[in-house]
């Protein structure tokens, strides 16, 4: 093998050309071994203060994958580098994410693919040649026959690559300059990832804009303008971070998200967009079934702990040995019932198909039973189990909720939805007056046990979770 030399920081000390680039701040959950992740570098904190404050071209490390997909960050011996920071040791070492992407003198450039295709023996193959070279001494040149068996950052990255032959930049133009941006040119964003039902996740979303008044490249959101198109339903963007928590009707779709950056720089102006598609999968630590009634709806099931709920309102308009329960929509009628009844909230039909229907406590407890074969209302203490395994009255509510403003009012704060019991604010009918409200911000659950007060999931939108 011919080894080239190349060079970290180059006399040349060429910029980083591009007025306003978008990065994602994909967690390493989802990045892949082999994966290269980026920052730009002051030289002041590497050389000493009496440096001048400049921007070096960068510098960059493999992602060496996790074993787990428990935490955002994935910290610990999940990244290699070759540096020569002054307050750590010089040369190639185990790194770990969170402090590549946050420490004070890197500006995070988030996590780039190599521009082809990589087996996982590939993939295993780079991971595995900068494994071995840990302990490697550092240098401006890298791993070359200059300074035999030391290695620049960019040095140690393109050697791995070599070995598996899947070379980013190719040897005959490694030399004399090559540069972390260099590299970075030659790859690709990751901008696929995919999500687990009922597991709440967050993206942020930065811009990288040049600021001509300090000389430096920033990320300061007063400094660019970001919005987003085509979030997947339930999904927020709130101070440049997405954060959804996909539902179980989100299971084998995906949505591609585009995020578009604005900003002048000096009599220009620039636009940058992004595109992250994500794919939702079925959530491993939960099971998911269907049930259907006597007339033919079907409704998700959920399981939750040791316990299976209906993740869907009851739509049903018969008994299960097929009596029809009548449909009343008259106030005063309603209100002095002795006997099952059901309606659609306002009356409206249109609403049964999102949010079930609402059922009197005569429908509910009749020994005809308005749930399907199999089911029952649940009790109270079934309830209080649901309550207890979720965390607690204080925040249950906000794992059973949907998450999002599509059908609650906002800002529905606290709702995950992480059980996959997907409560709907459907609202209710007094029984004292036989009028509707609160749909948008309040739903109540029969329960079958009587003169206990119905257990109930609602919130306030001024106080917040109930």
């Amino acid at each position: 093998m011919i080894k080239i030399e190349v060079n970290h920081f180059s006399d040349l000390k060429l910029i980083y050309d591009i007025p306003l680039d978008l990065i994602m701040d994909i967690p390493g959950k989802y990045l892949k071994k082999g994966d290269l992740i980026y920052a730009m570098t002051y030289e002041k904190y590497i050389w000493g203060p009496d440096e001048t404050f400049d921007w070096f071209p960068g510098h960059c490390g493999l992602y060496l994958g996790t074993e787990t997909k428990d935490s955002f960050d994935n910290n610990g011996r999940t990244t290699i580098e070759s540096s020569p920071w002054k307050d750590k040791p010089d040369g190639v070492q185990f790194s770990d994410f969170s402090h590549f992407k946050g420490v004070n003198y890197h500006l995070y450039m988030g996590a780039r693919r190599y521009n082809g295709s990589l087996s996982d023996d590939n993939r295993t193959k780079i991971a595995g040649y900068a494994i071995d070279k840990i302990g490697h001494g550092w240098s401006k040149i890298g791993e070359g026959n200059i300074i035999e068996g030391s290695y620049s950052c960019v040095g140690m990255t393109e050697a791995s690559y070599d070995d598996a032959g899947k070379s980013i930049i190719e040897p005959v133009f490694e030399f004399p300059f090559i540069t972390p941006i260099e590299q970075y040119k030659l790859t690709i964003p990751v901008n696929e990832i995919t999500l687990e039902s009922g597991v709440l996740e967050m993206i942020p979303v930065r811009g990288i804009v040049w600021d001509e008044a300090n000389n430096e490249y920033t990320d300061n959101p007063s400094k660019y303008i970001l919005s987003v198109s085509n979030k997947p339903p339930g999904s927020t963007f709130r101070d440049n971070i997405l954060t959804w928590t996909p539902e179980h009707a989100d299971v084998g779709n995906s949505y591609t998200i585009s995020f578009t950056a604005t900003a002048n720089v000096g009599d220009e102006s620039y636009t940058r967009i992004q595109s992250l598609i994500i794919n939702v999968e079925q959530g491993k630590s939960s099971e998911t079934g269907i049930v259907t009634d006597i007339d033919g709806n079907t409704y998700q099931t959920i399981k939750i702990g040791n316990q299976w709920w209906m993740a869907e309102n009851l739509k049903v308009t018969h008994y299960r040995n097929g009596d029809a329960i009548p449909n009343v929509t008259d106030y005063t009628e309603w209100v002095y019932l002795t006997s099952g009844a059901y309606c659609a909230y306002d009356n409206d039909n249109s609403h049964v198909a999102t949010y079930g229907r609402l059922y009197n406590w005569y429908a509910v407890s009749d020994s005809r039973n308005v749930a399907p074969s199999g089911w029952h209302v649940s009790t109270f203490e079934e309830w209080q189990t649901l309550e207890d395994y979720l965390g607690g009255s204080s925040v249950a509510g906000g794992k059973l909720k949907e998450a999002g403003t599509s059908h609650w009012a906002s800002p529905n704060t606290g709702a995950t939805n992480e059980s996959g019991f997907s409560a709907l604010p459907s609202g209710y009918r007094s029984h004292v007056y036989g009028h509707y409200s609160a749909m948008g911000f309040y739903c109540d659950f029969w329960t079958s046990t009587e003169n206990v007060a119905p257990y109930w999931l609602h919130r306030d939108v001024y106080t917040g979770l109930q």
